[in-house]
């Protein structure tokens, strides 16, 4: 069952998996490929370079610290600016403190009722 903890600006969902949780961000990353078909429709030979150009140092690199990994991570992180993201999700408010709870609920071991009310020794 998905917990939508926050609601905006974008919706966050946590779910629990074995030893973790999932977080969905779909909302935030449909509205990251909407500015990205808005800027195909302005500009699609710009985007298309630029996406070419993404990809050319993607496949260049081979390792983390490689200059062709940084460079990759300049282009892309020149993209997200030109599409009007940072490539960070704002949460703002109560949603911080839900979300914050939704994953601390969704980590945490589950204790059996007898558990509960015992004291560490």
């Amino acid at each position: 069952m998905s917990n939508l903890p926050v609601d905006g600006p974008y919706r966050i969902g946590v779910t629990p998996l074995p030893g973790g949780a999932k977080i969905d961000i779909s909302h935030y990353l449909t509205t990251v490929v909407l500015s990205l078909a808005e800027l195909a429709a302005e500009d699609g030979a710009q985007l298309l370079d630029q996406l070419t150009e993404i990809a050319a140092a993607h496949t260049a690199s081979t390792g983390v610290d490689s200059h062709a990994a940084h460079e990759r991570d300049s282009l892309v992180e020149t993209l997200l600016d030109d599409l009007g993201h940072e490539g960070a999700m704002s949460v703002y408010g109560a949603g911080v403190d839900r979300l914050a709870a939704a994953l601390l609920h969704t980590v945490r071991p589950l204790l059996v009722p007898g558990q509960q009310n015992r004291r560490a020794s």
